[in-house]
């Protein structure tokens, strides 16, 4: 950060900020528990959350044969927001449009988490504070095409991927898919991608600013446990 002082840095550091940095990870922790260990309460429970937040992260990378994929697309939903429900034979997929040029995809392997709405610091301001844009689906036999504003996405549904697209038809994500290991650990997320896209974003604390490509297993990658999320602005 060429010109700007340590003191400077420090100084731009607000309670809010420190706030949201402590409960992201209490947050973290939490979720961890409820999923992989949901018979838990009282005293037991907060012993567990706290083992989490404290105990290192010692898994190792899997290869991607051994992940799960979605599989085939089962049905197409709505929920009371207008988001869209991609239900799969091994996992979620809900599309939340929150501008013109902006739509967060959000992963779940386990469809008993979709409720609620999911925290992230990619997102500059709650869902509800956006303003709602129109949103098309058209669903054929095999194919489901979503637009909405400056931004289309075709869902293939056997197997489930997605591919994202501007107004103009260039390419910016072919055959996005996401999958989960079995064990409940790790998540990964392939696609087409041009050479010069850049990433951002991934929960990594001490690694590049962007990450085409990269795998981790350090960091907060245990907050993924069964939950991917995806940003995506033109």
């Amino acid at each position: 950060m060429a010109g700007i002082s340590l003191r400077q840095v420090l100084n731009s550091v607000t309670p809010r900020m420190v706030w949201c940095a402590v409960c992201y990870h209490i947050r973290t922790a939490v979720r961890i528990v409820q999923i992989t260990q949901p018979e838990l309460h009282g005293p037991a429970y907060w012993q567990a959350v706290l083992k989490v937040m404290w105990a290192p992260d010692k898994s190792k990378l899997h290869p991607y044969e051994a992940f799960e994929l979605p599989g085939d697309v089962t049905a197409i939903q709505f929920d009371e927001r207008k988001r869209i429900i991609i239900r799969t034979e091994h996992g979620v997929l809900r599309l939340t449009v929150l501008a013109a040029d902006l739509v967060q995809i959000t992963f779940y392997a386990n469809s008993d988490q979709i409720s609620g709405d999911p925290f992230s610091y990619s997102v500059i301001k709650p869902e509800n504070a956006w303003t709602p844009t129109e949103v098309f689906v058209l669903e054929t036999e095999n194919l489901v095409e979503i637009t909405a504003g400056a931004i289309k996405i075709l869902v293939d549904k056997q197997p489930c991927s997605l591919t994202i697209q501007d107004k103009s038809g260039k390419y910016l994500l072919r055959n996005l898919q996401v999958g989960h290991h079995p064990n409940g650990q790790q998540i990964i997320c392939r696609a087409n991608y041009d050479k010069q896209t850049a990433f951002y974003g991934l929960g990594e604390k001490l690694a590049a600013s962007t990450m085409p490509g990269v795998s981790s297993s350090y960091g907060t990658a245990t907050h993924s446990i069964m939950i991917l999320e995806l940003i995506q602005s033109i």
